[in-house]
């Protein structure tokens, strides 16, 4: 069977490629990430780099990034990927990108599925409001919402982005949860130092919740370990306040081993790829209900070391803190007996392998009515 996935960058979706490739399916793999990173994440065939066609406009986005400029970045990786295009059974691509591509795999028989990362874009500018982000302007909202419609299938990481999309009237059948995956390899129980209290890992922003972080915890005692990207949100020059600039993935375990608590209070989040990380180091988790920590409390077998707080404010930020360090002061790691089946690449790859047989055979018993 023949899958094309389309994706602007790595993303999850060279993992998703990988995965599919070695369950036996012929994998096309097209994105603007540099070729020596599909040996580095394992995918054997099918990677074709279209960095050398886009990286003049790719500069421009970087140092002039505005909506026009993603959206010419984003316009001619689609226009390539069209023209590039084969028949296959299956394509899937990256929202809200590559509508004329998708177009034209339809056109050709293809079964399209549109990988959503972040909440419905009307669930997403709602809750920008709240984080005081900025708004997207009306023709990307439009432009967003096209795709949703057109794809056969959505595919999303969390229960939250799904109620989103029920709650706009979209069909369960329509929709598939696939909580991503994460590299055993790089993360794995580790022993706590105690050197901070809390950790947050991750880019510094309003909508990662960074300004409640600040607001629960400038009078305190709490140590906060930041490790990421500073974007929207100053970083407090406080004394327990730690930043760290990013570091390479493999180097973050030796980070969430200095710390008994990891932070996760998002405003909004699709899933949080850092969730899983912490998760598999064993740190006891403080999240926020709009990212993909219900749907990991879901899923695994112990579900006392996650937290999540409803309502979202610094004082109930700060009470869970406490309450998490008052039951683990010790350091000790809690992990979920069922935590490597559920949260490896593997496994990821596994689920989506399952959806694409049964979505494969309900068009054959269609076609054959």
């Amino acid at each position: 069977m023949r899958i094309t996935i389309a994706s602007l960058g790595r993303a999850h979706l060279l993992d998703a490629a990988r995965e599919l490739e070695n369950r036996g399916y012929n994998v096309t793999f097209y994105s603007a990430t540099p070729p020596s990173n599909f040996k580095r994440y394992g995918l054997k065939n099918g990677g074709i780099s279209l960095i050398i066609f886009v990286f003049p406009i790719y500069l421009i986005k970087k140092y002039f990034h505005n909506y026009y400029t993603q959206r010419l970045y984003s316009d001619i990786l689609d226009i390539l990927v069209y023209l590039l295009l084969k028949r296959c059974d299956i394509f899937i691509c990256q929202s809200p990108n590559f509508q004329r591509s998708m177009k034209k795999a339809k056109r050709l028989g293809a079964i399209t599925i549109l990988d959503r990362g972040t909440s419905h874009i009307d669930v997403y500018e709602n809750l920008a409001k709240i984080s005081k982000e900025p708004q997207h302007c009306a023709s990307y909202v439009k432009y967003d919402k096209r795709q949703y419609d057109e794809a056969d299938y959505i595919t999303i990481a969390s229960d939250f982005v799904e109620q989103g999309f029920l709650e706009k009237g979209f069909e369960k059948r329509k929709i598939f949860i696939n909580p991503y995956g994460v590299s055993l390899k790089n993360f794995h129980p580790t022993v706590c130092t105690n050197e901070y209290d809390c950790i947050v890992v991750g880019q510094w922003s309003l909508r990662k919740g960074s300004h409640i972080i600040v607001d629960a915890f400038k009078n305190t005692n709490i140590k906060i370990l930041h490790v990421g990207s500073i974007y929207n949100c100053e970083f407090p020059k406080l004394n327990n306040f730690i930043h760290v600039d990013p570091v390479k993935e493999p180097e973050l375990i030796k980070y969430y081993s200095k710390a008994k608590v990891f932070l996760f209070p998002s405003i909004e989040d699709g899933f949080g790829l850092v969730l899983l990380q912490a998760a598999a180091c064993g740190l006891p988790i403080i999240a926020s209900t709009n990212c993909g920590a219900s749907t990991l409390k879901r899923i695994i077998s112990d579900k006392s070391y996650i937290q999540i707080i409803k309502n979202l404010t610094p004082e109930t930020l700060k009470s869970a803190v406490y309450k998490m360090l008052e039951n683990h002061d010790n350091g000790l790691r809690i992990y979920s007996s069922n935590i490597n089946n559920i949260l490896s690449w593997e496994q990821y790859g596994r689920r989506l392998d399952n959806f694409i047989k049964t979505i494969i055979h309900e068009k054959d018993i269609d076609n054959m009515q």
